[in-house]
């Protein structure tokens, strides 16, 4: 049910350190893909309106394109000016 894993997806988010260590980059895909939340770090004043943005998320219907929900996250990832080519990884030192 998708009203059920919005509402977990809501409730876990507000369980994430507010500390700038994470980015968040969250895609719908459907027969076509939409950005929910575009890359954005993961602080005390940025969480409030992620979790909007997902309890906002519309359920589209359609078929799973898989692929093309793919190709939309790892074009926002890597385009996120904190992704690190070299490493292959969004974000602060591990």
């Amino acid at each position: 049910n998708f009203n059920t894993m919005r509402s977990g997806y809501a409730t876990a988010l507000a369980a994430l350190p507010t500390d700038g260590s994470i980015e968040l980059t969250v895609v719908t895909f459907a027969s076509g893909t939409a950005t929910v939340v575009a890359p954005t770090i993961v602080t005390s004043a940025t969480l409030p309106s992620i979790i909007t943005s997902i309890n906002n998320m519309l359920y589209t219907g359609g078929s799973t394109a898989t692929n093309l929900g793919i190709n939309a996250i790892t074009g926002l990832m890597t385009g996120s000016g904190n992704f690190r080519s070299e490493e292959r990884r969004v974000g602060k030192e591990c």
